[in-house]
Parts: structure tokens; sequence; C-alpha cells
């Protein structure tokens, strides 16, 4: 059951689950009999309630992990531990993950670990797993415990080191970081030093926040912040620098292997991430040739360049639309370029899912596409294909509800609002927010009344700056009383 953890899912922002008090309370009650429990020494009765809590308030380290953890330690102690269960779990576990239902799987996973408390790669497993639900607390709670059961059982290793620190890193802790990633740098046994410029970018930053919390007053404050921004200025120059030098080494090397197609695409890669775009295509484009086109990696890589040009394109554009925002060129030139940058994505999916027809990773890109371009026909049957993939399940049932409501079949639309709100587990972030407003407005249009309102309201409860869905409530109360009154007419998109 045990394994190496995957490395953090970053694609995402850092939500908080949405509590409310009532299931605070509920969650309290679970612990308060969990303790009670644990006291008389009936583990298995104290790890369920423990878990039953912990289902309301996922990121409850004191009452629920903590508490959890230590029973189940104390029930190792004992010899009461369950292997058959624990393994039931663990493979309970990864099918919930296939399926993309990440909460229920970071239970049955907690569940798991409670039979053999002491497999560090379990609790980086949990950790992972916490990062991946936008947990906050809970990913340092088990990467802290994966660490040291490592370190005391001589287990460490250095792609486990690298996770944690990564966990370490995004949640603010630099210098637990740093200092993983020194463990992480003993075991690494290329002499390369690859994780020495990370070592001391994550220093610099602990240095200057140590300087920061320790300013004796309001200049020397300022002066740090100050320092603060031209040091990261600095850095990024500096790691530009590192990268560019990096690959002109590597280029000289070529010199003496020049048939050598792997050491010219990691040269393209290595100016691909000092951001120097043009002498990364010139490296690939190399390798390409080298390969006669059979090697399709590097069209994907010059593609995935060309795709980054072009977005970066329309982002200065916005940029400047956020200061000016009743210039008409500018907004003329807003339209151009994503007119451009549609179809020349769509092109390189199309493409793309001719050469990898089975990746529906791939199909959900190519459907993202299709949408984009008004092509809502073909983008259904994409959608319909990229549903099959766990990962992209809830959002291609959503852009499929979107397809079928600007196809006006208003009852198929919300059958797949409702398929993508049933299969998701989040709480009040963004995707929960837009799944009930699309419903919301598909009932709208069908003139559903009370069911719009319904799905307005749970987002009105959560977010009440969420779009228009405050407006939306108040206008179609004041319709289900007959009294339209003076109310604004609203969008009728579903597109933000």
């Amino acid at each position: 059951m045990a394994k190496e953890p995957e490395k953090p899912d970053s694609s995402g922002s850092e939500e908080e689950f949405s509590i409310s008090p009532e299931i605070v309370a509920r969650a309290k009650g679970c612990f308060d009999r969990a303790d009670d429990a644990a006291r008389r020494n009936n583990f298995d009765y104290a790890i369920e309630l423990y878990l039953e809590g912990l289902r309301c308030t996922p990121d409850d380290v004191e009452r629920g992990h903590k508490a959890l953890y230590e029973t189940a330690m104390r029930r190792q102690a004992a010899g009461k531990n369950k292997g058959w269960g624990t393994r039931t779990a663990g493979i309970k576990s990864n099918m919930l993950q296939m399926t993309g239902k990440k909460k229920e799987a970071f239970l049955e996973m907690e569940r798991a670990m409670a039979g053999k408390p002491d497999n560090h790669l379990d609790l980086a497993a949990l950790a992972q797993m916490a990062m991946n639900l936008n947990l906050q607390e809970t990913p340092l709670f088990f990467a802290d415990r994966a660490m040291d059961l490592g370190r005391r059982a001589g287990k460490l290793n250095e792609t486990l080191c690298v996770q944690m620190a990564d966990i370490y890193e995004a949640r603010g802790k630099h210098r637990t970081a740093m200092t993983t990633l020194m463990e992480a740098e003993q075991f690494d046994k290329s002499g390369t030093g690859r994780h020495m410029k990370r070592i001391r970018d994550l220093a610099a930053r602990t240095t200057l926040g140590a300087g920061l919390e320790n300013a004796e007053d309001f200049r020397d404050r300022i002066r740090n912040q100050e320092q603060a921004r031209d040091s990261a200025k600095q850095k990024v120059l500096t790691a530009e620098d590192e990268l560019v030098a990096r690959a002109e080494k590597l280029t000289e090397e070529l010199k003496e292997t020049p048939n050598d197609i792997n050491l010219m695409i990691t040269i393209g890669d290595t100016y691909a991430r000092a951001g120097r775009d043009e002498e990364a295509t010139a490296a690939y484009r190399k390798a390409r040739t080298a390969s006669g086109g059979a090697d399709y990696r590097i069209k994907v890589k010059m593609d995935d360049l060309k795709m980054r040009q072009l977005r970066r394109e329309l982002r200065a554009v916005e940029d400047q639309l956020e200061k000016e925002p009743g210039n008409d060129e500018l907004q003329a030139k807003r339209k151009e370029l994503m007119d451009k940058r549609n179809q020349a994505e769509l092109a390189i999916f199309e493409e793309r899912s001719r050469e990898y027809p089975t990746d529906m990773s791939v199909r959900y890109d190519l459907a993202l596409r299709q949408y984009r371009c008004g092509r809502i026909e073909d983008a259904i049957s994409s959608f319909q294909l990229s549903t099959r993939d766990p990962k992209h399940k809830v959002q291609s049932l959503n852009m499929l509800g979107k397809c079928f409501f600007k196809s006006r079949l208003l009852q198929e639309a919300a059958a797949q609002f409702k398929a993508a709100i049933d299969g998701y587990e989040l709480q009040g972030d963004a995707l929960w927010k837009e799944l009930r407003y699309n419903l919301g407005m598909t009932f709208e249009t069908m003139k559903r009344l009370q069911e719009a309102i319904d799905c307005f309201s749970e987002i009105v409860m959560t977010d009440f700056q969420y779009r228009d869905a405050a407006k939306r409530l108040a206008k179609l109360r004041k319709d289900l009383e007959g009294d339209a009154g003076d109310m604004p007419d609203l969008d009728t998109s579903l597109d933000d």
C-alpha cells in the first residue's frame, strides 16, 4: 500500500472549505466522543469518530488529525492493528482517487494510515493529498511526521525530500523547505548541486523575512521591503543568467556530440525556462531536423512556446486595458489577439489529438478550443470523450452544459450541470460557485424560478459578490411574487 507521493498539484488556487457553524458543532461532537472512546482504549471506535469529524472539518489538525494519529500509535503499541482493514482502506482510497473523489480518497487513506501509523510513505502521501485538497495546516502536519519517521528509520530519499520541500514552500515555511532540500542534496549522487540554487533562494527569502520581522521602526521596515523587492528582481535576473549560462555550456558540449538529439532538447528546455523563447525554438528546431521529424514531443515543445508567446502578447494588451478601460483601439487589439490565439491553439490541439488519440487530457484541451472558436457541435463530441478522464470529468460536464445551453438544449444542459455538482467534492470554491450559477441560469431560462432561486441563494450565502448572483436572486424573487418592478435587464450568457 505504501507508495511515493506525487508532486503537489499547483494548477489551482488555495481555496478553503466553506464550513457553517452547524457543521463545526457536529465535528466537535464527534471529536468529543472520539476523545472519550480513546480514553477508554476503544481505539477502533475512536478512530471512526475522528474520521467522521474530519469529514465535516477536514483541516482541523489539533482535534482531528493529531488526535487520530496519536490514537493510532497507541493502538499499534497495544498490538491491536487490523492489517486486512488497512489494506482494504488503501485499495478503496486508490479507487476513489481514480474517480476524482479527492476528499473521500483522503479520508480512506487516513483510515489506512491509522492501521500502520509509522509508515512514512503513507504519511507523505497524506501530506500530498491534503495539499491537493487545498487544506492549509494539514499538509504540514503530515509532512512533519513523514520526514521525522523517515529520518528515524533511515529511509528518506531525494525524491521524498523534494516533494515535502515543495509543500513547505507552498505553505510559506521557507526555512523548513530549505533544510529539507539540504537533506535532498545529500542524497543526490550526481554531484551537480541541482538543489543549490533553490536552497540559496529560500535562504534569501528566509533572511529577508527575518529582517522584516525584526525591524525596529517604520523606516527600517520600508527599507527592508525595498531591499526585498530589489533582491527579488536580482534573483530573477540571476536565475535567468544561470540558466542561459547552463544552456551555453551545453551548446559547447554539443559540438563534441553533434548528433545528440536529447542534448539539443535539453538546451531548448533550458532556454525555455530562462524565458529565451527564440533560442529555445532554434534548439528545438535543430533537434526536430536531426530526428527527421519523427519525434513528435519536440513539436509539442515548440507549439507550447508558440502558445506561450501568444498568451504573453494578449496579457500585455489586457494589462494596458486595465489602465485604459475605455480605449477602443486596445479593445479591438484584444479581440484580434484573442481570435489569433484561439485559432492557433485550435490547430495545435487538432494535430495533437491526432497524434495522441487516446489521451483524454489532449481531447479536453481540444474541446476548450473548439468551444472558444464557436464550433459547438465538435466541442460536445470532444467533451463527451474527455468525461472519461477523472481529472477532467467535472469540468467536461460543466462545459457540456454550457455547450447545450448555447444550443438551447436547456434540459440537457441542466442534466450536465447537476451531474457535475454531484461529482464535485470541494465546498465554496470557484468551480463550486460556477456550477451552481450555470444551473441557476439554466433554470431561470426554463422559467423554473424556484429552482433558480435555490441555486443563486446557495451562491449568495457563500459569496455575495459573485458575478450578478445577488441581483438575479432579488429579481427572481420579485418575478415569483409577480412584481418585477424596475429591476434592470441582466446578461443571459454563461461565459464570464
